[in-house]
């Protein structure tokens, strides 16, 4: 990977793309791209097709299960009727079942049932057992192309990456009118930019996540950005606001402070639609959502209201009931609604599954070889107690021996 970024762009032109990136290299870039022609900022493009090429070599890599698992999903939702996507087991030949969302049930659907695919099929092009209804046993044969294919779909989707960075990368970029004739000025603030979209494209850890292990965390985490973007983006509108000490424009301006904040309130409401979006694709973000509550809560659901005077404008905070009512009928419909379609099958027993699937805790939340965020926390404390558990019977076995009674 290294020789091949050398190759197409080498040090001096690109060096965000070495790993690891030190401060030395980002001063390096800032200095200069500060010497380059405000007109000259187009390496956004060249990153991507370089990323691209690298995602494009690591197709023959190794492949976890979860390429599996995604495979087995495709023929669901190819093959089967959406009554069954969260029934289906094969006749229990696979342990590979849906349990993601619907919204990510719906994207596999999407994938596996498309002109492209049927044209890849129908010319033999792709293998029809890449998206049958097989057993475990027999994923080992399902051929190179299927694997091609597979992966294709995670590099072309990464594009929900690209956007995602990009929109969070303009979020430093101020439109400061004290400065705006400074071109250092600018340069600097675009410099900023194309080094936070830098250090999000180039993820060595997520480049290995989703094109080595194999998932889709790149589009997922894309539409975050998406989500945190246009939190920022109304922040950054707030800090535009400019007063002034003209009397005869006082009045004009409680006006303009009204509209301002309404303003404002529109982008924190597309970042909760956003994130809500995001859960129906995967639940654990479920973890972000208290963070995302107490903002809204408080950015949204709280109005600055200016108070009019002939002193000035003042501001005053507060709480808006129809706000608070607009965001959750918003954020519950985005929630509801890729749900709408499984329940003309039966509320109770499709909600039911679905929910079974998504938190199996029978099974246990997760295995014993991953975890994150707060399921780290569950890990921890799952381990502790079965600790807690085995010490307690070890006590009560001896106690009973020494009563000479049976332990059970």
């Amino acid at each position: 990977v290294y020789s091949f970024s050398i190759l197409l762009v080498g040090r001096e032109v690109f060096p965000i793309i070495y790993f690891p990136i030190s401060y030395q290299s980002l001063d390096s870039f800032n200095r200069r791209y500060l010497k380059m022609d405000i007109h000259k900022k187009s390496l956004i493009i060249p990153p991507i097709i370089i990323i691209t090429l690298i995602k494009i070599l690591l197709i023959p890599s190794y492949k976890s299960t979860d390429f599996d698992v995604h495979r087995n999903w495709l023929a669901i939702t190819k093959h089967l009727p959406l009554s069954e996507w969260y029934f289906n087991d094969i006749n229990g030949t696979t342990v590979h079942t849906l349990d993601y969302p619907p919204s990510f049930a719906f994207f596999e659907y999407l994938l596996s049932n498309n002109a492209i695919t049927s044209t890849l099929v129908k010319h033999n092009i792709l293998n029809e057992r890449c998206l049958g209804l097989i057993g475990d046993d027999e994923n080992s044969i399902i051929g190179d192309e299927c694997i091609v294919f597979q992966r294709s779909t995670v590099i072309v989707f990464d594009f929900i990456l690209f956007i995602g960075a990009y929109m969070i990368s303009q979020t430093f970029i101020y439109d400061n009118t004290r400065q705006k004739q400074s071109k250092t000025y600018r340069k600097l603030q675009y410099s900023k930019s194309m080094v936070c979209f830098l250090l999000i494209v180039t993820n060595s850890g997520l480049l290995v996540l989703d094109h080595v292990h194999f998932q889709y965390n790149g589009m997922l985490i894309g539409i975050l950005l998406s989500s945190i973007a246009m939190l920022l983006q109304s922040i950054k509108s707030s800090q535009h606001m400019s007063t002034s000490a003209d009397p005869q424009k006082k009045e004009q301006q409680y006006y303009q402070r009204i509209a301002n904040d309404i303003y404002m309130k529109k982008f924190d409401l597309f970042g909760a639609i956003l994130f809500a979006f995001l859960l129906t694709f995967k639940h654990m973000y479920l973890t972000l959502s208290p963070f995302y509550f107490f903002y809204l809560l408080r950015r949204f659901c709280f109005m600055n209201v200016p108070t009019n005077n002939h002193h000035g404008a003042n501001k005053s905070c507060r709480f808006s009931i129809p706000h608070l009512i607009v965001l959750g009928l918003i954020v519950l419909m985005t929630l509801i609604g890729p749900f709408l379609p499984f329940i003309q099958y039966g509320f109770n027993d499709q909600m039911t599954q679905i929910i079974k699937r998504l938190f199996p805790w029978q099974r246990g939340l997760c295995h014993d070889y991953w975890a994150g965020n707060i399921w780290a926390l569950y890990l921890g404390f799952e381990k502790i107690m079965n600790y807690v558990a085995r010490f307690c019977r070890v006590i009560k076995y001896r106690n009973s021996s020494n009563e000479k009674t049976t332990f059970d």
